[in-house]
């Protein structure tokens, strides 16, 4: 009992310091952006990356959790084929998802630039940032399996990880002259290298090609029934967390979102504490 308050106690510890670094190097970025990009520049990411947020909540569909709930169960029995079938389950079922949201983004580029965000270059932000919604799969199902192997200073370093790169990105592309893309840009990419960084710890930590695929129907059955009633929980605060600038994009200016979006987090920063 003590080994498991210990454990407990540990991980905790380690993921409320992984978090706050997370947030101050996430409220840096806002700031190196609000420095560097105009106001509207600043408003059309932010209502352009929150529109992408919102429907890629949509594909989780509590799967996630249902993910690290399992693997846990599955561990403890020592069932390492249905670990691997569990993530591979999940996997297949987001990334189909990614690419349907994909397709939906890349067609109605042009129609969302002209009539919802009301700026050309919103169009090719949606088409750059489906990069970012493809191999955020990958970044969510490495930060799952850490952390239902309980390896928790991997999965609570995946967000501060994130933070520090995107972060170094935007200085760079800012230095190389991109401005207004630069943040764009920064999230592209950010997925790919974090796979980079943590595919080895994954693949020492579990190595996949010793197990095999196994009753994939009945285990993706279980997954959906403990995802779908999680999923349905949450969507009320996602809502609330992002229908803000979603409004505010349609019936306001830019101009406004980026105003919006540059004082919010600085009044959220009390809540978190």
């Amino acid at each position: 009992m003590v080994n498991y308050t210990k454990r407990a106690v540990r991980g905790a510890g380690i993921t409320l310091i992984m978090s706050i670094l997370a947030a101050v190097v996430a409220y840096v970025t806002r700031l190196v952006l609000a420095r560097n990009l105009s106001v509207e520049e600043y408003g059309l990411f932010y209502s352009v990356f929150t529109f992408i947020i919102l429907f890629l909540f949509f594909r989780d569909l509590g799967l996630g959790q249902a993910l690290v709930k399992y693997m846990a169960e599955f561990k403890v029995n020592n069932q390492f084929n249905e670990i691997k079938t569990a993530i591979v389950s999940v996997f297949s079922i987001q990334l189909f998802s990614s690419i349907i949201f994909v397709l939906i983004f890349i067609f109605s580029s042009s129609f969302l630039a002209q009539y919802y965000f009301k700026n050309p270059q919103a169009s090719l932000i949606l088409r750059i940032l489906v990069f970012y919604v493809i191999f955020s799969v990958f970044f969510i199902i490495v930060k799952q399996i850490f952390q239902g192997f309980q390896e928790m200073f991997f999965f609570s370093s995946m967000e501060l990880m994130k933070n520090l790169i995107v972060l170094v990105l935007i200085l760079i592309f800012f230095y190389f002259g991109q401005k207004s893309f630069a943040p764009v840009y920064a999230y592209a990419l950010v997925c790919p290298l974090l796979f980079l960084i943590y595919a080895p710890f994954l693949f020492r930590k579990f190595n996949f090609f010793s197990y095999k695929v196994v009753h994939l129907k009945k285990i993706s059955k279980k997954l959906f029934l403990f995802g779908i009633p999680v999923f349905a929980t949450s969507i009320g605060g996602k809502l609330i967390g992002y229908i803000d600038t979603i409004i505010l994009t349609y019936f306001g200016t830019l101009s406004e979102v980026g105003v919006y979006n540059a004082i919010l987090p600085s009044a959220l920063l009390f809540l978190f504490f």
